[in-house]
């Protein structure tokens, strides 16, 4: 035989399914306050059911007058306005949609709800069996660690944001040796990286890594580039697109170097990093019309930013250029 404690905790149930549908439907921009009057107007009936055994729900001035009596922890204020907007609402529950005026607004609803969750929670110790209690409870636990969860996601994600950096080359972090998987991205202020037997990152391994750098070189003027390349596995270099050095081979430490003349303009510049075992690392230098190599000078180099367009890595660079 069912008891009614049972009984009650099976109703208070769905009054807490109802408030919180009608929540749902208040905080979704997209949706009108008006679709969330019947979850109210329900939640309130079944509260009221599962409290008085002896309840008459539909009876609009009943439920009235035993929300001004018993829908504690509100003040009495509160429980007069509660039961004023449960009366207009089951009055408009009898009209026609068409035919209905104006209701309560959102931010009136809002806090109407607010106040229905409280008074369902103070009823829930009298109404719930020992056994119903623990698994609000645990559902409870189980909620706040899901929060930490998202929590702790969003916080990787701001650290992965601030670790950034403000540099002028676009570096994606690939955790595969073969640029699969998903990057991390990074800003680097210059390709000139000995890990060792070191990770390049947190998140990714030692060993089986790879990298795709993209920058964009604006040059004042004509101007003849020597580029070095040294890399531990392999390595190549691409100016515009074009093959400059290619030392795409798992061997230890190489270097190869090579000679161009760049016009005057908005170069890019990408260079792509594979590590399979052992040490890894990797450095590019340039000298620019026979003047003592070194880094790119950081003020010819620009972020081609954080989205790349593929098929023009430095529209945004050339747009900022031209302007």
């Amino acid at each position: 035989m069912t008891s009614r404690n049972d009984q009650g905790s099976r109703t208070i149930d769905l009054a807490r399914e109802e408030a919180n549908a009608a929540l749902s439907i208040l905080l979704d921009p997209a949706t009108g306050p008006s679709s969330a009057e019947v979850h109210i107007l329900g939640s309130w009936r079944l509260l009221f059911e599962g409290v008085d055994e002896s309840a008459r729900s539909e009876d609009a001035a009943e439920l009235c007058a035993w929300i001004q009596s018993n829908a504690k922890p509100l003040t009495a204020s509160q429980r007069e306005r509660a039961a004023t907007l449960v009366s207009e609402l089951a009055e408009r529950e009898c009209v026609a949609p068409r035919e209905r005026r104006t209701g309560p607004g959102h931010r009136e609803l809002l806090k109407h709800v607010r106040g229905l969750q409280r008074v369902i929670e103070a009823f829930e110790p009298d109404l719930r069996t020992p056994a119903a209690m623990r698994r609000i409870w645990l559902g409870r636990v189980a909620a706040v660690v899901a929060a930490l969860v998202v929590l702790t996601a969003f916080l990787l994600v701001i650290r992965d944001k601030t670790d950034l950096g403000n540099g002028p080359w676009r570096g994606d972090y690939y955790p595969t040796h073969t640029f699969e998987g998903t990057p991390i991205l990074r800003r680097d202020s210059d390709i000139n990286f000995s890990w060792g037997h070191e990770p390049p990152l947190e998140r990714i391994s030692a060993d089986l890594f790879s990298m795709r750098w993209d920058t964009c070189l604006v040059l004042p003027e004509d101007a003849t580039f020597r580029f070095w390349l040294t890399s531990d596995d392999g390595s190549r270099l691409f100016v515009d697109g074009t093959p400059i050095i290619d030392l795409w081979e798992a061997r230890g430490r190489a270097q190869k170097d090579a000679t161009m003349d760049l016009e005057a303009g908005v170069h890019h510049v990408r260079l792509d990093y594979f590590e399979r075992r052992g040490s890894a690392g990797v450095t590019l230098r340039a000298s620019i019309d026979g003047e003592k190599p070194g880094p790119i000078p950081g003020d010819l180099l620009y972020y081609p930013g954080d989205e790349l367009d593929t098929a023009d890595p430095c529209r945004a660079v050339r747009g900022e250029s031209d302007e």
